[in-house]
């Protein structure tokens, strides 16, 4: 008895009514003549295969046509994105316990409002915050936002190509990933104690960060690290303490617990701002920039990780989710929609590694890695002792 398969082994013959989906048996009702010509194929693969004690004769179809059919076959057999109608929510940090006062999950739901009136936008064409309630908007959050996330991927691609990158090589990756994500925003942000602390540095007051003045000409270069011949470095923004954002900060100073090299960090700091400056270049505009108030100090309750339907996640939509209701602020951290951008940035430098043929999976596989790592630090950081929840959007 013969058996055609891909990859895990798609069966037929006698087979396919007992282990084939229904939907997939139109694929494997192949006539002995199919199978023999395919048989004969280079890209078929000839075996037995020995299930309950009764011996088949298995071909494997590895060509593109069969791949193509069964690709388009699974594509048509994904949900939706229907409109979500319920949340289930779970807690899940280390103290489950009631503590007075904590938030609950009744809270987190109350939070949320009604499913149904949630805002969904594809996760592509949206920027991403970082773990922080100040921007109080409706928004998709996450550990790092576009900043920090942007970053790992270069360590990432640094491990892969076994290379170092310079302050010109961090910069060209940066505007051509810009160009490459169009017309989607990046964000960039600073707190305004920062900048205060930035402005004491450079001795300048009112420094207009967004698009410092360019006389006297030092005034840029001491913002981006230089410095004057009476200090000492780290100086302007290559000083840990000048940076207001929270999980950037964080990687300048830990070093040896986000195995992120400080100078890619610092790097790539630079290469954020340069752009930001430029604005004879389009991609200064693509930069949302702000300062965010200081006066609200992370009043945030609990975290939420949010996750929505495998129909929304095939489609890439996510729901935005405000930081703050009323009195109530939570830090939002989107894991599909994460899931999703990590898995684009490591398409990208896939597609721009030349020689080095950086594999797209394998860089995405590290991302992930590294990026459980930066989730645990800066969650411990700024939600350590807060109740933390999983919720599903269905």
């Amino acid at each position: 008895m013969a058996l055609m398969g891909l990859a895990g082994l798609v069966c037929a013959s006698s087979l396919a009514e007992q282990s084939i989906p229904p939907s997939f048996q139109q694929l494997v009702q192949l006539d002995s003549r199919q199978m023999a010509t395919q048989a004969s194929s280079p890209q078929n693969i000839d075996g037995k295969i020995k299930i309950n004690g009764q011996v088949y004769d298995v071909v494997c179809d590895c060509s593109k046509s069969w791949k193509q059919r069964v690709a388009e076959e699974m594509n048509s057999t994904t949900p939706d994105c229907a409109k979500p109608s319920k949340f289930k929510i779970k807690r899940v940090d280390w103290s489950p316990t009631r503590v007075e006062g904590q938030i609950t999950a009744h809270d987190v739901r109350e939070f949320l409002g009604l499913p149904s009136q949630l805002q969904y936008v594809n996760a592509r064409e949206r920027y991403f915050t970082e773990l922080d309630s100040r921007p109080s908007a409706a928004t998709l959050g996450s550990v790092g936002g576009d900043a920090g996330d942007f970053i790992l991927a270069l360590q990432v691609y640094a491990h892969e190509t076994q290379r170092e990158f310079s302050d010109e090589d961090v910069l060209r990756y940066f505007q051509q990933f810009l160009n490459a994500t169009a017309p989607r925003k990046f964000y960039l942000h600073t707190s305004a104690s920062a900048l205060e602390r930035l402005q004491e540095s450079v001795g300048v007051e009112q420094l207009n960060l967004a698009n410092p003045r360019t006389d006297p000409p030092s005034l840029r270069e001491e913002v981006l690290g230089t410095c004057p011949p009476n200090k000492e470095p780290p100086c302007g923004l290559m000083d840990p303490l000048n940076v207001g954002d929270v999980n950037i900060k964080l990687m300048m100073l830990n070093e040896d617990r986000y195995l992120i090299s400080n100078k890619l960090v610092q790097s790539a700091l630079k290469a954020f701002y340069t752009v930001l400056w430029n604005k004879e270049s389009e991609l200064s505009d693509r930069i949302r920039f702000e300062v965010v108030s200081s006066i609200i100090q992370h009043p945030e309750r609990g975290l939420i990780n949010v996750m929505v339907s495998e129909g929304c996640k095939h489609e890439r939509q996510v729901p935005l989710i405000p930081t703050r209701n009323g009195e109530t602020a939570l830090f939002v951290n989107h894991v599909d929609a994460v899931d999703a951008r990590r898995g684009d940035m490591a398409s990208f430098f896939s597609r721009i590694s030349g020689s080095h043929s950086v594999s797209a999976n394998s860089m995405y596989r590290l991302m992930d890695r590294f990026g459980q790592r930066m989730y645990s630090n800066t969650v411990a950081k700024l939600a350590g002792g807060l109740p933390i929840f999983d919720v599903y959007i269905l």
